[in-house]
């Protein structure tokens, strides 16, 4: 479980409502991390405000394309990506005449910037201020972005500095010894509201969820590009659209998706639903007017490792995404019900810290072994191909390097932190306890069972009864045992029923030891069979009695097939424990929802307003026994078809 950095040097108390109006951070102090926990304080405002030339990193090109929109006017300012020419920064800079030099750029922007600043004469180290703006995402996103980091050697050249976020992390980085950590602690109210509800099977509940789904506008956060493939088309979503990365968008396209899908977020663009990747997870403002929108966040590390979402973090940055239109007037975030569905799998080991320091040592170690062998080698083949190609595969060691071949610290800290988030999310009460740890919430939890996606596509198979999925299926049911008291338990039960009639019905008459003991489905069918016999359910009388009481194709109410079947057995003189679902010893059948027409007594009341109701009936398939006319001689106690 992930436990917050709380150890700061200088803690702040304030009522402010926006950063520029704390004096005590007015302009953003130089060598500070600052931890702001409010998500829209007004950081990057802030800056452009102060007296001084800036560089504002943020994380992505949205986040850019966001702050950039809202600018005002007296604020000079600049974005950089990859789609702004070196010459374009060169003008903004020489144009200025005067005014404050304000850029903001993504990480990999800045060598491209420190470029520019250079070919106009100045000193890029000593002439501007630079902000590192949502600080955490140098630890999360380094595995992926593997040059996000690359800007840190240039931030700290700069003399005037400052990293901030509303959910830091304190990275191991020994360039952040000197510098001053900061928390701001807010008069006002800080936690969100969310509803936290974990489940066996995440496409279940997503779609119980947008069945019953009956607000405005419905934000959705998910971190897979094929799961919302899957989630739109196997949902059939209507109205629905899109954000992720330029890439994303073009992977969409691959799949089809050729329309609603989106790199920048507008208010024009926006759906009933809006399914997002984490590109707007982190600094993106979202202003809605006159609509207050649902959040739904979906995990799922079953799908895909990446789906997983950090509370301390994630979370808290998404519910922070929905911005009220005046800061200063201190409302809540704008949203109306938060949700975080999480699918969590328990069977998948995760390595604890100690076993993780211990294994990047032993690999540092044979790393450097393996150097020094390259090193006295004069065979080109040997040093590059041989020793080259094994230092490759050191691992984690060798993944945790920079360009340069030293240890980079933003990649050992990911590392750690990856294997403590997997380790949330291995035990359902592990993931709650971290919201609590977190104090950035106030939330409930719920745990819901539904019927897992691998039972629904073995029930459809052709090897339902196979005796592998005879094993899983009894799995199933005991694991569901344990969940009784739990909301869906039942209905996990009922579907099971519905899927697999063999097998549960055959727990409820042998038990599951006897069941398991068996196997086979033959075997199964072979020891109920012997049982029917013994209570008389399968003797010659009886079939032939049943078959010439029931028609093939017929659809019969329930409650009438139990009577009749009572009134059979009881003409020939059998007792025996008959249900309604005792049919299916002779017929295949087909359970479904009809209606009968109300008896004259019932419409009299005047308590119903339709003359019809809702029964419960069985339509009889074909026969499982041979019938002897009654006229025959029996050789036999009864025949088999």
């Amino acid at each position: 479980m992930i436990i917050p950095f709380d150890n700061y040097d200088d803690t702040i108390i304030t009522s402010e409502p926006t950063m520029w109006d704390e004096l005590r951070l007015r302009p953003i102090p130089n060598n500070t991390l600052i931890n702001k926990v409010l998500t829209g304080w007004g950081a990057t405002y802030s800056e452009l405000e102060a007296n001084r030339n800036s560089i504002i990193l943020v994380p992505n090109k949205a986040q850019i394309e966001s702050k950039y929109a809202y600018k005002e006017g007296k604020h000079y300012l600049h974005p950089v990506t990859e789609k702004y020419k070196e010459g374009e920064l060169v003008a903004h800079i020489e144009n200025a005449n005067g005014r404050h030099i304000k850029f903001i750029s993504t990480p990999e922007g800045l060598k491209k910037l420190i470029k520019a600043i250079l070919i106009t004469g100045g000193n890029p180290y000593t002439d501007y201020f630079i902000l590192m703006d949502e600080c955490h995402k140098l630890t999360k996103d380094i595995k992926f972005r593997v040059n996000i980091s690359s800007c840190v050697d240039d931030f700290f050249c700069f003399q005037n500095k400052a990293m901030i976020s509303a959910t830091p992390f304190i990275p191991s980085d020994p360039r952040l010894q000197y510098f001053k950590k900061t928390k701001v602690n807010h008069t006002r109210g800080v936690r969100k509201r969310i509803d936290l509800k974990i489940v066996n099977n995440l496409g279940a509940a997503f779609k119980e969820y947008i069945d019953n789904y009956d607000g405005e506008m419905l934000f959705v956060f998910f971190n897979s590009i094929q799961g919302i493939h899957s989630l739109i088309t196997k949902f059939d979503l209507k109205d629905t659209k899109v954000f992720c990365s330029e890439d994303g968008v073009a992977v969409f396209n691959h799949l089809g998706m050729k329309t609603n899908c989106y790199s920048e977020i507008t208010t024009e663009n926006l759906g009933k639903i809006n399914i997002l990747t984490s590109s707007f997870f982190n600094g993106l403002d979202i202003k809605l007017n006159g609509i207050t929108p649902d959040v739904l966040i979906l995990t799922d590390r079953n799908y895909v490792e990446h789906t997983i979402i950090d509370p301390n973090t994630d979370t808290y940055q998404i519910l922070g995404r929905f911005r009220q239109p005046d800061p200063k007037a201190m409302q809540p975030d704008n949203y109306r019900n938060a949700t975080h569905i999480v699918g969590v799998r328990t069977n998948k080991a995760v390595k604890l810290e100690p076993t993780l320091l211990a294994d990047i040592d032993t690999s540092r170690k044979r790393y450097h072994q393996i150097q020094n062998l390259q090193a006295t080698t004069h065979d080109p083949y040997l040093k590059q191909q041989v020793y080259g190609e094994a230092l490759k595969r050191v691992t984690p060691y060798s993944n945790l390097l920079n360009e340069h071949g030293d240890l980079d610290h933003f990649k050992y800290d990911n590392f750690l932190y990856e294997h403590q988030l997997k380790l949330c999310y291995c035990q359902d009460l592990a993931v709650g306890l971290t919201y609590i740890k977190s104090g950035l919430f106030e939330f409930t939890e719920t745990k819901k069972i539904y019927l897992d996606e691998d039972m629904i596509s073995m029930s459809k198979g052709a090897g339902r009864y196979s005796k592998s999925s005879i094993a899983k299926v009894l799995v199933k049911l005991i694991a569901n045992e344990n969940n009784q008291g739990i909301d869906g338990a039942d209905a996990y039960y009922q579907d099971m029923c519905k899927r697999f009639p063999l097998i549960t019905n055959a727990v409820n008459i042998l038990g599951f030891n006897e069941v398991e003991q068996l196997g086979t489905k033959t075997r199964i069918e072979a020891a109920l069979r012997k049982l029917d016999m013994a209570q008389g359910k399968v003797s010659q009388g009886i079939i032939d009695a049943v078959y010439s009481t029931f028609i093939i194709g017929v659809p019969y109410e329930v409650q009438y097939v139990k009577e009749k079947l009572l009134a059979l057995f009881a003409e020939y003189g059998l007792e025996a424990n008959l249900k309604a679902t005792d049919i299916r010893t002779y017929f295949e059948t087909d359970y479904f929802n009809g209606s009968k027409l109300r008896t004259a007594k019932e419409i009299a009341t005047g308590l119903y307003s339709s003359k019809y109701k809702s029964v419960r009936k069985v339509k009889l398939g074909d026969k499982k026994f041979n019938q002897i006319d009654k006229n025959s001689n029996r050789s036999h106690n009864y025949l088999e078809g």
